[in-house]
């Protein structure tokens, strides 16, 4: 007797179906009742789409925290016709001309990161607009430097990057220097290659030391993707490097990190040699498990 092909569904989509037969076995085909027959191949491979993810971008620099400021009053979100640059902090506050910033609401899961550029008593102004208006009950501020370019080899130095209640994968970070001197493969950045290291480490549920960078070439190996700037004229030499996650190409995996997680650059010699060195990570919000 011959066997009859049975149609069953294909999870998530509504009009493919795999034919199979009564015996367990297919006829490599998928049944599409919008656009015919697909064949499969000898490995019974369905063919996929890749679906855009939909989700927030990420993209953040790794900061070390100096001191804690509050809002006295909500502030104003931008529009599409306006741009609110400032804030009123509580008297206290601490902030002075060239500060960096963070505005971190906890209720609604939102952060301002932003370069201050007028102090007038409490009132504050910034570079950018205000994307959200922020609660004075809900955010906390914080003073924080970006600038890893400090000295670590006494207590080391910790620049961190965190998530807020939504999960976020990170997908890539990029490490960027600036020096006055002429930079090669032997050296960390134009300064002498270091002692202890630069160290880049994850902490989410396990403590795991991904990498420890000691020269440019330590930079390269890992990173591969490395280029040196020539020194413009009155200007500086500079090196950018990224280190990929995504990508079967890549580590062909994500860093994932939650609310008590951490992704943090861990400086454990004196960088101030360098003229900046700062770091950024870039990834996206996670909604789809």
């Amino acid at each position: 007797m011959a066997i009859q092909p049975k149609e069953i569904q294909v999870v998530d989509n509504q009009h493919d179906k795999l034919e199979i037969n009564d015996d367990g076995s297919t006829n490599n085909r998928i049944v599409d009742s919008l656009s015919g027959v697909w064949e499969l191949d000898p490995n019974d491979a369905m063919p996929v789409n890749t679906r855009t993810k939909h989700s927030a971008p990420i993209d953040a620099l790794f900061a070390a925290s100096i001191s804690n400021f509050t809002l006295s009053a909500d502030t104003t979100a931008a529009t599409p016709t306006t741009v609110p640059k400032s804030f009123t902090a509580t008297a206290g506050h601490g902030i002075v001309l060239a500060d960096e910033i963070l505005l971190l609401d906890i209720a609604q899961n939102r952060n301002f990161y932003a370069n201050v550029t007028n102090v007038a008593g409490d009132d504050i102004t910034v570079d950018k607009p205000l994307d959200e208006s922020y609660s004075a009950v809900s955010t906390l501020g914080r003073i924080v430097t970006t600038q890893m370019a400090v000295d670590g080899s006494v207590t080391p130095r910790i620049f961190t990057a965190r998530a807020g209640s939504v999960d976020l994968d990170i997908t890539r970070t990029i490490l960027t220097i600036l020096d006055a001197t002429a930079m090669d493969d032997a050296k960390f950045g134009g300064i002498p290659a270091l002692t202890n290291g630069l160290a880049f480490r994850i902490l989410n549920g396990f403590k795991l030391t991904m990498f420890n960078f000691h020269s440019n070439q330590d930079i390269k190996q890992f990173c591969y993707d490395l280029n040196y700037s020539d020194k413009a004229p009155a200007g500086f030499y500079g090196m950018a490097s990224r280190i990929s996650f995504g990508g079967e190409d890549k580590h062909d995996t994500v860093l994932r990190i939650m609310s008590a997680d951490y992704l943090q650059w861990v400086v454990q010699d004196d960088l101030t040699g360098l003229d900046s060195l700062i770091s950024s990570l870039m990834g996206r919000e996670n909604l789809y498990g």
